[in-house]
């Protein structure tokens, strides 16, 4: 006590205050936690006794839901999930007891296990009667035979061997088939198309020259319409070059959908569509292009007759249409020799030049006399003095006709009569 006396010291005595009262608060922290154990421990025991239940409330579902599966699939066909889902929701909103819905959900047990039997029955006598039908084809099955086992080995059969001897006279066929469309339809198709091309080109050796201030381009361009044929001859006649995998795969895609398509035509040809498809003349989209002299072919004065047909007067959209028709007749009059023409080359037009003015009309008849045509046009006579000036001879027809009292015709007569050139001018004259 003495020493503590002679060393205490006012700042040591603090200090010792302070310790005793930590000590104490040290002795109530324990008291309080030795008071919160005993909740603690009831807590864990308590969420050990939940999580036990949890997990046995899951495995009930897993299990509820397992056997919801199994009822699900012994139900009928013809029961849809959304019907039963329906009728759960109806059970939940119910408000009768459950002893009620009990009662009721084993009613409608028995309800759908009857007409579950009786469907099953239904089919049975169905299969009964399908089998009976095919007799000579299933002869080793047994109707009243609900076990499966004769199937099974039936399957296994097909699966083992047969499978692969159908496969087999699947790809001969297909061969064959292949064949048939390259030799009655690609083969020709491609001749039409080459004689089309030939043709062009002779119209447009024939259409080189000037007619009345124009030269006239014939054009043949590819139909887009027909691009999975184009693409199937394309590559009937040089092969399919191989390219991108993506756009490969999708041109095999096209072709093959174009071959069943010819093929289909091949067998209705009836169809409209099929008629069109047969015809190598849709294949190519044409136009005939009026050029000025002088100009190039993409100047402004170009006019598209497929394009500007329709806008133009009656007499610039014939002069195309008779400059076309007398190119036409000297391809089949001429012959490619050098000597003399040694046919008629006659051509007879009705109504012919009804619309043109002088001037195209004697461009046409310029180019027919280059062509080496001879022209009989029909004409009423008050063109007469229009084509007077172009006309080697001019013959009049007329038709008369007697009729009896009641007006009705009883006789026709017709004249045919010759006129000189200066008698037909000399009556144009008075």
């Amino acid at each position: 006590q003495n020493t503590r006396a002679i060393v205490e010291t006012p700042e040591l005595r603090s200090r010792l205050e302070q310790l005793e009262k930590l000590e104490k608060a040290l002795a109530s922290a324990h008291q309080s936690i030795g008071k919160l154990e005993s909740p603690i421990t009831d807590f864990k025991l308590k969420e050990t006794r939940q999580l036990e239940e949890l997990v046995s409330a899951q495995r009930e579902l897993q299990d509820a839901g397992i056997a919801m599966h199994e009822s699900r699939v012994k139900l009928p066909a013809g029961i849809s999930d959304v019907a039963l889902s329906a009728r759960h929701m109806e059970a939940i909103a119910s408000p009768a007891a459950w002893k009620t819905r009990r009662d009721l959900a084993a009613a409608a047990r028995e309800n759908w296990q009857r007409l579950a039997s009786e469907s099953r029955e239904r089919r049975f006598q169905e299969r009964i009667a399908l089998l009976e039908a095919h007799r000579d084809e299933f002869s080793e099955f047994d109707a009243k035979d609900h076990d499966n086992s004769r199937y099974d080995h039936r399957l296994a059969e097909l699966c083992e061997h047969e499978v692969h001897k159908y496969e087999t006279i699947a790809r001969d066929r297909r061969v064959d088939w292949e064949k048939r469309l390259q030799e009655d339809v690609l083969n020709s198709l491609s001749d039409r198309l080459r004689e089309a091309r030939q043709t062009i080109s002779d119209f447009r050796r024939i259409l080189s020259r000037e007619i009345g201030g124009y030269r006239y381009v014939l054009s043949q361009t590819r139909d887009p319409m027909h691009r999975a044929m184009w693409k199937l001859m394309d590559q009937s006649a040089d092969g399919l070059q191989p390219g991108d995998e993506l756009l490969d795969w999708k041109l095999q895609e096209e072709i093959a959908a174009a071959k069943q398509e010819l093929m289909l035509a091949l067998d209705h040809p009836e169809d409209k569509r099929a008629a069109v498809l047969l015809d190598y003349r849709n294949y190519h989209r044409y136009d005939l292009d009026m050029v000025p002299v002088g100009h190039g072919d993409d100047t402004e004065g170009r006019i598209s007759l497929q394009e500007s047909g329709r806008n133009l007067s009656g007499g610039e959209g014939q002069a195309p249409f008779f400059v076309a028709m007398l190119a036409a007749f000297h391809r089949v009059y001429d012959r490619g020799t050098r000597g003399p023409q040694s046919n008629l080359g006659l051509v007879v037009m009705d109504e012919a030049f009804s619309k043109l003015s002088a001037g195209h009309i004697a461009d046409c008849l310029a180019l027919a006399e280059n062509f080496g045509l001879q022209l009989i046009l029909a004409f009423p006579m008050d063109r007469l003095g229009t084509m007077i000036q172009h006309a080697d001879s001019i013959i009049q027809c007329r038709v008369e006709k007697r009729r009896d009292a009641k007006g009705v015709p009883v006789e026709i007569i017709n004249d045919v009569i010759t006129w000189e050139r200066s008698r037909a001018e000399q009556e144009l004259l008075s």
